[in-house]
């Protein structure tokens, strides 16, 4: 797999993963700990979004999967151990 298409992948990956957690912190009680994880999500999941759409359109070049995974993995993991 190429750079790039292992780069686009991983970053649909990425937003198909927030729009799971979004949907199970959505059934969750709205404590301000909920709220709060759920606008966390909402940014994370459009940033990622943004940079899909961005790699996809040519700009793959500036981004690597190295980079994207140290920057959205970590998140995507604490977020999923403190609604669990």
């Amino acid at each position: 797999m190429k750079a790039h298409e292992e780069l686009i992948h991983y970053l649909k990956d990425v937003v198909s993963n927030m729009d799971g957690l979004s949907a199970e912190v959505s059934r969750r009680n709205k404590t301000k700990k909920f709220k709060a994880i759920s606008n966390i999500l909402l940014c994370l999941r459009n940033q990622a979004d943004a940079t899909l759409k961005y790699a996809r359109a040519g700009g793959y070049n500036d981004f690597s999967v190295v980079t994207q995974r140290s920057i959205y993995g970590p998140v995507i993991e604490w977020i999923s151990s403190e609604i669990s």
